[in-house]
């Protein structure tokens, strides 16, 4: 075999070689966040497992998955009748115990946080929950989410209508109906007969237009209970 030869393969050999460890120690640098996904309270129901401390405080858990890429996570929970939110922020693990005030209803999402990307932190689904009193068995229904109009809107209107849009549930499944609130004053003006116990969630409205109005919600199920939305305006042209 020649020398030119040997001396071939023997660098062929080096450059594999080093070609193999440029790859092996190759560094993409760090990555995103990941989204967690949340476990419990679990979504769209009652919380009857929290650890009950007093009249005006429960103890409740939550546990989210395991996010890739992240430094620590952020847990954010806004009572939905109050608007009260309750933040723990820098949190290394996946769960963590707060204390609530039961009987009413909560939701919940949380954020997951890098250093190395602190302005990208990427947030969860939000999930919703009724807190439970001691005594209490059947849970009101969540107050309705306004879709459309959202507030703020000018809106266009057809013939003069508007078709209204927002979205119900029920902790305990039970049957919900509507009362559809659209005033000029403040959203809390009686209604009218035919936008009383809709049965679904959305309603052809006859509106004035070049008008600013105010809307709400209330959601009403089986047993009496009942819950309102917040109030939107929007302005037809």
């Amino acid at each position: 075999m020649s020398i030119f030869f040997k001396s071939s393969i023997r660098y062929l050999y080096l450059f594999l070689i080093l070609k193999l460890v440029l790859c092996c120690s190759k560094d993409d640098g760090p990555k995103l966040p990941e989204q967690a996904e949340l476990f419990l309270p679990i979504n769209g129901e009652s919380c009857q497992s929290g650890n009950i401390i007093n009249d005006n405080q429960t103890e409740v858990e939550f546990s989210w998955s395991d996010a890739k890429h992240i430094t620590s996570y952020n847990l954010f929970i806004k009572n939905m009748v109050t608007s009260q939110t309750v933040v723990r922020n820098s949190l290394v693990t996946n769960s963590s115990s707060v204390y609530l005030i039961p009987g009413f209803p909560y939701e919940w999402h949380v954020t997951s946080v890098s250093e190395n990307y602190p302005e990208d932190s990427v947030q969860s689904q939000t999930w919703r929950f009724y807190l439970l009193n001691d005594n209490q068995i059947n849970s009101p229904p969540f107050p309705a989410r306004l879709i459309s109009p959202s507030s703020g809107e000018l809106i266009s209107l057809s013939n003069n209508s508007f078709t209204f849009d927002w979205d119900g549930s029920d902790p305990d499944g039970d049957v919900i109906k509507y009362d559809l609130f659209v005033d000029k004053v403040d959203g809390f003006q009686p209604t009218a007969e035919e936008l009383k116990n809709i049965s679904n969630s959305t309603k052809f409205v006859v509106l004035d237009s070049n008008s600013e109005y105010f809307w709400r919600v209330i959601t009403k199920d089986s047993n009496g209970n009942q819950s309102s939305s917040q109030v939107y305006t929007f302005r037809t042209n």
